[in-house]
C-alpha cells in the first residue's frame, strides 16, 4: 500500500516537472523560436519587415512577407508548421500541408480544422523507432566486436609473421656466413691452380709467338730464296720472261709457259718486287714451285750440323714384313711415302687454282 502510494507521488511530482517544463507558444511555433512570440508585446517578423499586434499572429491572413506571422495556418505559401510529435521525433513541414486532410504529423497537430481523423500516435511510433534504435545498436556493437577480434586475430598474425620473417632472416645470415666461409675455401684451394694455370697460359702464349715468329722468319726466308732463285739477273725485280724461262709455271702442261701462265702468278702486272711476292705471291707460287724443286732436287751445298756429343745409335728395328731391313731403310721408305702424298696434294692444289 505504502508503495503504491510512493509511486503516485512520484508520478504527480513527473507531471508537475513537465508541465513546468512545458513553454506556452502558439501553435506550429518550435521550442527554439518560442522568445520571438511573446504574447505580452507586439510580433516583430522574422526577416524584419514588420510589425504587428500579437492578436494578428495565426488569424489565417498574412501579414510577414516571410510568412512567419502564420506558423499554424495555411495562410502564407512561404511558411513552415513545426510539428512537436511528444514521444518522437519533431517535424517541420510547408504550412501548405496544415488542414489539407492528410496526418502528416503523428501528434495530429496538423490537422485541428479538418475532416481527417487523426489521432496521436507518436508514442507507438516512437517506441517502435526505439526499438529499430536499439536493435541497429546491437548491430553496430556486435560489428564492433567482430571488427575488435578481427584487428586481434591481425595482429596476432602479424606478430606471427614477423616471428617468422626473424627466423628466415638468421636462417638466410647463416646460409650466407657458410656460403662466403665455403667460397674462401674454394678461393683459397683454387689460388694454386689458378696461378699454375697461368703461368702455363703465358708460356703457351710466349712460346705459341716464339714459334709464330720462327715460322714468319723461315717463310720469309723460304720467300727470299725462292725469289732469288727466280730472279735470273738478280736486279731484285721477277719479270714475266723470266717467269717463262721455268718450266715449273707450265699449269696446262703443254711445253711452255705462255704470257698469261706467267701473268697470272704476276697478279696480272709484268713485274713484281720483293716486298710484293713475299707479300702475296709467294703463297700463289710456293706449290708449284715445291713441287717441281722437290721432283728436282739439286744436291746440298750445305755442310750437317755436328753434333754437340756423340750419342749411342739406339738397335735397329725390323719391319714386321721385312725383318731384315734396317731403321735407316725404313725411314727412306716413309720419306719416299710421304713425297709422294706431298706431290699429289700440291697437284690437287694447282688445279683448283
Amino acid at each position: 500500500m505504502k508503495g503504491a502510494v510512493l509511486f503516485s507521488l512520484m508520478c504527480v511530482a513527473a507531471g508537475a516537472v513537465v508541465r513546468a517544463a512545458e513553454v506556452l507558444r502558439p501553435r506550429g511555433v518550435p521550442l527554439s523560436k518560442a522568445s520571438f512570440y511573446d504574447p505580452s508585446r507586439d510580433f516583430s517578423c522574422l526577416d524584419g519587415s514588420g510589425t504587428i499586434p500579437f492578436s494578428y499572429v495565426n488569424d489565417d491572413y498574412c501579414d510577414c512577407q516571410d510568412g512567419s506571422d502564420e506558423p499554424g495556418t495555411a495562410a502564407c505559401p512561404n511558411g513552415f508548421f513545426h510539428c512537436t510529435n511528444a514521444g518522437h521525433s519533431p517535424l517541420t513541414l510547408p504550412s501548405s500541408r496544415v488542414n489539407d486532410g492528410v496526418c502528416d504529423c503523428c501528434d495530429a497537430s496538423d490537422e485541428y480544422a479538418s475532416s481527417a481523423n487523426c489521432v496521436d500516435v507518436c508514442r507507438e511510433l516512437g517506441r517502435a523507432a526505439r526499438e529499430e534504435a536499439v536493435k541497429r545498436r546491437e548491430e553496430r556493437l556486435r560489428g564492433f566486436q567482430l571488427r575488435q577480434a578481427m584487428i586481434e586475430d591481425g595482429h596476432k598474425r602479424k606478430k606471427e609473421a614477423e616471428g617468422k620473417i626473424e627466423d628466415l632472416k638468421k636462417e638466410k645470415e647463416e646460409a650466407d656466413t657458410l656460403r662466403t666461409e665455403k667460397e674462401d675455401l674454394k678461393k683459397a684451394a683454387e689460388e694454386p691452380e689458378k696461378e699454375a694455370l697461368e703461368k702455363y697460359r703465358a708460356a703457351e702464349s710466349e712460346k705459341k709467338a716464339q714459334e709464330q715468329a720462327q715460322q714468319k722468319e723461315k717463310d720469309e726466308a723460304e720467300a727470299r730464296e725462292a725469289f732469288a732463285h727466280l730472279d735470273n739477273n738478280g736486279d731484285g725485280v721477277l719479270t714475266k720472261e723470266e717467269m717463262m724461262s721455268r718450266q715449273t709455271f707450265d699449269t696446262n702442261r703443254d711445253g711452255q709457259v705462255s704470257e698469261e701462265e706467267a701473268k697470272f702468278y704476276l697478279q696480272q702486272e709484268d713485274t713484281m718486287s720483293l716486298e710484293t711476292f713475299i707479300g702475296t705471291g709467294w703463297a700463289m707460287m710456293r706449290p708449284v714451285y715445291l713441287m717441281d724443286k722437290r721432283m728436282f732436287t739439286p744436291p746440298s751445298t750445305t755442310p750437317p750440323p755436328q753434333p754437340e756429343e756423340e750419342l749411342t745409335p739406339p738397335p735397329p728395328v725390323f719391319d714386321e714384313e721385312d725383318p731384315y731391313m734396317t731403321d735407316g731403310e725404313l725411314d727412306d721408305e716413309e720419306d719416299e711415302e710421304r713425297y709422294e702424298e706431298e706431290e699429289e696434294e700440291v697437284e690437287v692444289e694447282v688445279v683448283q687454282a
